[in-house]
């Protein structure tokens, strides 16, 4: 039989061998020689027409034929095509004489009668012989490769007369292009043959050991399906097979593990409805095995019941598998644990929750900034009148304690202000080295004082803590503010309250689950926690406990823990809160903390933001406020006690002023936020003027950020605001007093 099959196969082949080198290779070669000649025939006209245009431009008058003999020769000359962009056009006379060529410069001029190629041809006098019999045709000669002088190869050239001109063109083809490009085919078609020769043996062995091949097949498959086996054991997914009325056939590994199933147990004694709670069964033989039936898959999220009865939630893919006759043969399905899916969708939420909140706050902080900027010069007015006001009446006059009053108000709004400005998170506070734990055994007497007299304080302060950098003022106030919720949480019932402070190695992983932290460091971080044995919060009053002036009490609205949280996100803190109804409350407060720092240095005495002596020396004053109230209350103020005094609008304003009274002027009390021109700004413009000026700064932010501003050459003097009458006098007579500042430059 293998005889049978081989004779007729390679009658086949020999057959196919024949016709094809001597019947389509040589039919081939006759095609690429025909389409080259035609190329150059269609490439040789398109240059000639080239020409002739030139030659109606002559008749024509608009060139001479000089001139357009000379255009033609240098744009053929420039001409290339072909694979390397190296073939190309050249021209002769009929004499012959070489017109242009543009890789032999050196023949053109010559007489080329006697020039013949390496076989002996006259080649030039053969393309003349050509153009006068026909005016056109192909000669064959040989001639050098291209640029290459010194390499001849056989060349085929089609030749045309210009009869206007008396010129000759020419291009061609080399024949050893056509040689490489046959080779190539060849040896394409040579290994398609071979491709095909391989396969009709191939086919022919199939058939001779058709049944020796299906021993191996089913072999094989045995071999794929241990191999299966080994894969569905191994897969961290559940896979189960089952009957169509839902008896379990197989199990792997994994689902025996994700149900409790141990290996002693009788997988015929199951069915699906077993791994599954009451609902999510029905979902399955209501809707889940119908689809998948019908369609061939099915796959959605249902859950399993384990051995212990937990609940897991998964997702599923039922599949039904079907004979080729279109029955269905068994069901499988493979199924996935959702429960860590579930955790990171719920830590994703809560990263999602955070990030709206930060937002949230920022723009609650940008509002209370700018309302607290805008406060302070309302309350300047009030407190500076009152003052003024206080200084004027008598002791004993009646309307005196009214003033106090509105002078006490006032300042109370004055501190909230403050916390506004803190809540805002965009005061930079007077930066220093802070000992967290020495700042709270500061507190200590205090604090005890501050709170419930039935609340019991304990400390737990960890020592040779690493410093922090920041306000000691504002993180003071953190403390005091915590405590004190933490005594209101006791509704006046006996409790303690641990204050405990400590360091901490913060992961990225736990800062991103803080309040502020997520976009913090990793890193060492000074912690104070506050811890009450309080009534405890839910949920709902934990996300609302720092917007400004929530609270849970009937009194005492205010911005206590909105401070609180805007100094902490102002010193790159972050804070955590652990609270359940009826079990207390414990907040953290996580500050970076900073080894390389020192111990803060005593501050030099002739700081220009420090207070100085009061001095007596009265002097012409110029006030520069955007507010006219603040302004003209200033001057009442300063007109009181006798010194002359004038004032400007803004700071354009204030510099024509001063320089056309520097000399009389003593001092100028400058507001730092004002529209065209900002008080550093006038400052620096005034120092231009009088080097030795002396300008009080006034402003709602903190002398450190003044102090921040004016680095290359602080004022004589700082006051904040809201102010009293007393302040503002001595912070003038200061000015004046002290010795003139000496800017750097």
């Amino acid at each position: 039989m293998a005889m049978r099959l081989a004779i007729p196969t390679g009658m086949t082949v020999l057959f196919f061998l024949g016709a094809f080198y001597f019947i389509m290779i040589p039919a081939l070669k006759e095609s690429f020689m025909a389409n080259k000649q035609d190329m150059i025939h269609e490439l040789n006209n398109t240059v000639w027409e080239l020409l002739n245009n030139y030659h109606q431009r002559v008749l024509e008058g608009e060139l001479t034929r000089e001139e357009a003999q000379q255009r033609a020769k240098d744009r053929i000359r420039a001409l290339r095509y072909g694979p390397e962009r190296k073939d190309y056009f050249w021209i002769n006379d009929m004499h012959p004489r070489m017109i242009m060529h543009p890789y032999r410069p050196d023949l053109e001029g010559q007489d080329l009668t006697a020039y013949s190629d390496s076989a002996g041809q006259l080649l030039f006098q053969q393309f003349v012989q050509t153009v006068r019999s026909n005016n056109a045709g192909f000669v064959g000669y040989r001639w050098q490769w291209k640029d290459d002088a010194a390499k001849i190869v056989p060349k085929l050239s089609y030749v045309r007369g210009f009869e206007p001109w008396g010129w000759i063109l020419g291009t061609g083809v080399y024949l050893n292009d056509i040689d490489t490009q046959m080779a190539k085919t060849t040896k394409h078609l040579n290994l398609v043959f071979a491709v095909i020769l391989l396969l009709v043996a191939g086919l022919s062995c199939v058939i001779i050991w058709d049944s020796r091949q299906t021993e191996n097949r089913r072999r094989d498959a045995d071999t794929a399906r241990q191999r299966l086996a080994h894969i569905l054991q191994a897969t961290s997914d559940m896979v189960a097979m089952a009957t169509t009325d839902g008896k379990v056939t197989y199990l792997n590994d994994a689902g025996r593990k994700l149900l409790g199933w141990s290996e002693d147990d009788d997988l015929t004694q199951r069915t699906i409805r077993d791994a599954h709670p009451d609902w999510a069964a029905q979902l399955i033989y209501e809707t889940a095995l119908p689809t998948a039936l019908e369609k061939g898959i099915w796959l959605g999220e249902t859950a399993l019941k384990s051995r212990d009865g937990e609940i897991i939630p998964v997702s599923q893919v039922i599949m039904a598998h079907r004979t080729p006759h279109g029955s269905c043969e068994y069901i499988s399905t493979i199924v996935r644990d959702l429960r860590g899916q579930y955790e990171a969708d719920k830590d994703r939420r809560r990263l999602e929750a955070q990030v709206q909140y930060a937002q949230k706050l920022e723009s609650l902080g940008v509002l209370a900034g700018g309302i607290a900027h805008d406060f302070n010069n309302i309350l300047q007015a009030i407190m500076g009148n009152v003052s003024l006001a206080l200084d004027t009446l008598p002791k004993g006059h009646s309307i005196r304690p009214a003033l106090v009053d509105i002078e006490t108000a006032a300042l109370r709004a004055s501190d909230l202000t403050r916390q506004m400005l803190a809540y805002s998170g965009k005061g930079r506070f007077t930066q220093e080295a802070i000992d967290l734990s020495a700042l709270v055994s500061e507190l200590m007497q205090m604090l005890k004082v501050s709170i419930s007299k039935k609340a019991e304080l304990c400390f737990e302060l960890s020592h040779e803590l690493p410093l922090m950098q920041g306000d000691a003022t504002q993180i003071r106030q953190v403390v005091m503010n915590l405590i004190t919720n933490a005594s209101d949480a006791l509704f006046n019932q006996s409790g303690s309250i641990f204050i405990r402070t400590g360091i901490v190695e913060c992961s990225q992983a736990f800062l991103a689950q803080t309040q502020l932290g997520a976009e913090l460091e990793a890193g060492e971080y000074v912690f104070v926690e506050v811890k009450d044995a309080g009534c405890g919060m839910n949920e709902e009053t934990q996300a609302r406990i720092f917007d400004p002036f929530f609270t849970t009490k009937f009194t005492g609205r205010g911005l206590g823990l909105a401070a609180v949280l805007g100094i902490v996100r102002a010193h790159k803190g972050t804070l955590q809160v652990e609270s359940a109804c009826g079990l207390g409350t414990s907040i953290h407060v996580f500050l970076p903390a900073d080894r390389h720092l020192k111990r803060a240095e005593a501050k030099a005495e002739n700081d220009p933001l420090t207070a100085a002596p009061l001095g007596a020396d009265q002097q012409m004053v110029l006030i520069v406020d955007d507010e006219p109230s603040v302004a003209n209350m200033a001057r009442r103020i300063l007109e009181v006690k006798g010194f002359a005094v004038m004032t400007a609008q803004d700071g354009i304003e204030a510099l024509e002023l001063f320089k056309t009274h520097h000399a009389q002027i003593g001092c100028v009390l400058l507001d730092l936020t004002m529209p065209r021109m900002d008080g550093q700004e006038t400052m620096a413009e005034m120092l231009r003027i009088q080097p030795d000026a002396r300008i009080v700064i006034s402003s709602g932010y903190s002398a450190e950020q003044v102090r921040e501003q004016f680095s290359g050459g602080g004022p004589a003097g700082f006051i904040l605001k809201p102010y009293r009458a007393s302040d503002l006098l001595a912070a003038v007579s200061e000015a004046l007093a002290a010795r003139p500042p000496q800017p750097s430059y």
